[in-house]
């Protein structure tokens, strides 16, 4: 059974994310140390938010259950859900998010600031959509 409170609250957490990563990409001044940190947040959330979709499309579309973030990607990839770029390319920013979360005293700035200037987050609001989309579907053949 669906949650739609539970989707409306992380799909407009998402968008907030989305929007202040775009503030910094489309602005030409410097990044202080607390906008660095503000990015990096933002970018924790969004992946976050990736995360728990995904988890939550395994469990109430499939019946599939997982214990771990990767477990649900690669069983999305699996059912046909995900094609295999963009579950490449999750399992990549899930890897930098682990960075963020677990590695924070080697954080490179450079990265986090290529992410931002390259919008490498961006596509992240596609999944989501394409995600939300399978649900509404009903349908499993709806993949990215």
């Amino acid at each position: 059974m669906r949650d739609e409170l539970y989707e409306h609250e992380l799909l407009g957490n998402a968008r907030r994310m989305t929007r202040i990563l775009n503030s910094f990409h489309d602005s030409s001044e410097s990044v202080s140390e607390t906008d660095n940190l503000a990015i990096q947040r933002a970018l924790q959330i969004l992946v976050e938010s990736v995360i728990g979709m995904s988890r939550y499309v395994a469990e109430t579309a499939l019946g599939i259950r997982v214990a771990k973030s990767r477990e649900s990607l690669d069983e999305l990839r699996r059912m046909g859900v995900l094609d295999h770029d963009t579950h490449a390319r999750l399992l990549r920013i899930v890897g930098f998010r682990n960075i963020l979360v677990h590695d924070y005293l080697n954080i490179d700035d450079v990265v986090v600031s290529a992410i931002v200037k390259k919008r490498e987050y961006a596509f992240l609001m596609d999944v989501l959509a394409m995600l939300t989309a399978y649900l509404d579907s009903g349908d499993d053949s709806a993949g990215l």
